[in-house]
């Protein structure tokens, strides 16, 4: 545990002060042969250069205070269409790949090319651009450090916080590792891996385990699924008549808005 925590110090210092200038690159391919060889995330900034204003202003705040921790790329997309055909064909292939659907859009993605986080701009209730970023990046190498513990010592409390701080900061790629390490054992995992497949025997073997576990949170949820995809009030009654009110699973708001809605779709069932 000491050498752990000496770790995420000097890897802290490192994070903060290695790297003098920001590197900045508009072809992919150029920022991923950077990003690989400094061993640093990329920052892949999307803009539609043509009459958007915070696309600039997006641009303008990456020279001006572009933290140095991250390789940074520009991905722009104009409405008059000046680039060479290459680049043209590369970066809408990004932009599918990535989902971009408004600009502009600032996509951090780690040296797998998973994405890290996302953000859009300006951030609300951000002032300091470049040490927003510092933290997100920060989160993400702690996360990555906790749930390679978790792994280790096979800690199931530990893989149910990875995936919340996971989910926290956007970091899609680790999420899918986290479901896939824990979904045998952790409830709340089981039921992520549940909720990404459509149909086949994996989905069908996960819905028994899951109904058979006695975790209120899970029971809670699938009881809203099936109340979603059949119309059917049966498993919210059995929950009900099981756990009571939802109590210490939701927060709450949404703790007052689940009872309140349960309690008006039992009336409706009332003769």
């Amino acid at each position: 545990m000491k050498l752990f925590r000496i770790g995420q110090y000097l890897f802290l210092f490192f994070w903060s002060v290695v790297w003098a200038a920001p590197h900045i690159a508009k072809d992919y391919w150029r920022g991923k042969d950077l990003a690989e060889s400094h061993q640093l995330p990329m920052a892949l900034v999307f803009t539609g250069s043509d009459g958007l204003e915070p696309s600039q202003t997006l641009v303008d705040e990456v020279f001006r205070n572009a933290p140095s921790e991250f390789i940074f790329v520009r991905i722009d997309d104009p409405n008059l269409k000046t680039q060479s055909e290459t680049l043209i064909i590369q970066n809408q292939a990004l932009k599918e790949k990535y989902e971009i659907e408004q600009f502009p859009t600032l996509v951090l993605v780690d040296l797998n090319e998973q994405e890290i986080a996302r953000l859009g701009y300006p951030i609300e209730g951000v002032s300091d651009f470049g040490k927003h970023l510092r933290e997100i990046g920060r989160r993400y190498f702690l996360l990555q450090k906790r749930f390679d513990e978790a792994k280790k010592k096979k800690g199931l409390g530990e893989l149910k916080m990875c995936f919340d701080e996971a989910q926290k900061l956007g970091a899609k790629g680790v999420m899918r590792e986290i479901i896939e390490e824990g979904k045998e054992e952790v409830p709340e995992l089981m039921l992520e891996k549940y909720l990404t497949l459509r149909d086949g025997e994996e989905r069908k073997e996960l819905l028994e385990k899951l109904s058979r576990c006695n975790h209120q949170g899970v029971t809670l949820r699938l009881a809203l699924l099936d109340f979603q995809e059949k119309g059917s009030l049966d498993a919210l009654k059995d929950y009900v008549e099981k756990f009571g009110e939802a109590k210490d699973v939701l927060g709450k708001e949404e703790k007052s808005n689940m009872t309140t809605l349960i309690s008006k779709m039992l009336l409706l069932e009332s003769p």
